[in-house]
């Protein structure tokens, strides 16, 4: 690997995600002498988040170099990794995919993983990560492809299924569980790890520490103060018997039990979409607050996020090795699978090696418990019949894993939701017009 490593960041124009990677990267220095090229189909957005950044790089002494562009084959062009942190159609496609299903009587507290939400995004923004794959296979055919997009299981599928690129999806829901126990345990968050097994954003807890010690005793002395902040996360464990992570807005769209009509679309559980309404609301927010940073002569205040996708990108280039919370297939290198009772194939989140140019995930050595398995088995079915969807631009196959998905109550609903999101996002799925597959009645081949 180059000492002076080149950076591609797909999506650079983003008020968050982009600010917090280059604090990070300041903040190690294996990547002081580093080059990173901020690519945007916004040219004003990436530009003022180029201005930002070499503000701020320099107010840190930082060495690394930024730059900006709307031409994609230009940021990959030499890359060593390319970072995917694209949203086709911004926000305002958000809030379609969480308006029309609730007209349908559909709850989603994020709609960004399952539900009508995860399948619609699927299709608006896979045919993009696949020109984008294509752009990496061409320019920089030995980068590692980071898809921090969602949904992350079914487009790191695609990247599978197109199989042109080395690629890896990062989510760092992991890492705020530690954050949202440690707040009710009064511990230090980065004195914690975790090590979960499951699927993205739906994935199960077994192993927590806490200064290298095991730290169940700790949970389970505050049991009931837990519980009480996090019913639905509680309820699933003394169902099921397995604990999921991540915040509790996440594992509740996976079953069909916490967002229902007759639960207040969630709220008796503590949960709802408020949070995501405040962030749609609240962007602009950012970007003024960002601008307001660049005229201001103070210096800018930004701390470091301490995202692990810095330290993974550090360990895929030059080591020590880390292990780190990685989307990739259930498979091991041995052939056997990563989490037992699921398909091979079927994108999972595990804990995975990463060490000089080397992903090795780590097995599940007790399985899932078997209510837990069954239904991440059908939440991988769903996934896959979307993933395919999306790569094959198949209507019919969209409207299956939109009628599977535990959140859709009929094939009635299934059928009105995709048609009204299809519709309503047309500007930017432009090549799905003919709907004639979805007509009840239609003929196999």
């Amino acid at each position: 690997m180059t000492a002076s490593p080149r950076i591609a960041v797909i999506g650079g124009g983003s008020a968050v995600w982009t600010r917090n990677l280059l604090a990070d990267l300041a903040a190690d220095t294996r990547f002081d002498t580093a080059s990173v090229s901020l690519m945007d189909i916004d040219e004003a957005k990436v530009d003022l988040l180029e201005s930002w950044c070499r503000r701020y790089l320099g107010e840190q002494d930082s060495a690394i170099e930024v730059e900006s562009t709307t031409d994609r084959a230009r940021a990959i062009s030499g890359a060593d990794v390319v970072i995917v942190q694209i949203s086709v159609g911004g926000n305002a496609a958000r809030r379609i995919e969480l308006d029309v299903p609730e007209r349908h009587g559909v709850f989603q507290t994020v709609g960004d993983s399952v539900g009508p939400g995860g399948i619609i995004r699927a299709i608006r923004q896979g045919p993009a990560l696949i020109e984008i794959a294509d752009t990496v296979a061409s320019e920089a055919p030995d980068a590692l492809l980071v898809e921090l997009t969602n949904p992350m299981a079914q487009l790191c599928r695609m990247l599978d299924i197109h199989g042109k690129t080395k690629h890896v999806g990062y989510c760092h829901g992991a890492y705020e569980t530690l954050e949202i126990l440690s707040s009710t345990l009064k511990t230090d968050h980065h004195a914690m790890d975790i090590r979960a097994w499951g699927v993205n954003h739906f994935l199960f807890m077994r192993e927590v520490t806490l200064d290298g010690h095991d730290a169940w005793p700790l949970i389970h002395q505050h049991y009931e103060q837990l519980k009480a902040l996090h019913p639905s996360i509680f309820d699933f464990w003394e169902t099921f018997g397995e604990f999921p992570i991540n915040n509790d807005r996440h594992p509740a769209e996976f079953v069909p039990y916490y967002l229902r009509a007759e639960t207040d679309g969630g709220k008796k559980w503590g949960v709802s979409r408020i949070l995501e309404d405040f962030l749609l609301d609240n962007y602009d927010q950012i970007v003024d607050q960002l601008k307001a940073q660049l005229e201001s002569n103070d210096p800018i205040f930004h701390p470091p996020r301490n995202e692990r996708l810095v330290e993974m990108i550090g360990a895929w280039l030059y080591g020590p090795g880390l292990t780190i919370h990685l989307n990739l297939p259930n498979s091991m290198p041995s052939g056997q699978p990563v989490i037992s009772g699921l398909p091979e194939h079927a994108v999972i989140e595990a804990p995975a090696l990463v060490d000089r140019a080397t992903i090795v995930p780590i097995a599940l050595e007790r399985p899932l418990a078997d209510p837990t398995r069954s239904l991440v088995a059908r939440v991988t079915d769903v996934e896959e019949l979307t993933a395919q969807a999306a790569y094959l631009r198949d209507a019919q196959l969209a409207l299956g894993a939109m009628a599977l998905d535990p959140l859709v109550p009929s094939t009635d609903s299934a059928r009105l939701i995709l048609r009204g999101l299809l519709e309503a996002q047309r500007e930017w799925i432009p090549d799905w017009e003919s709907m004639a597959p979805m007509r009840a009645g239609s003929s196999p081949d």
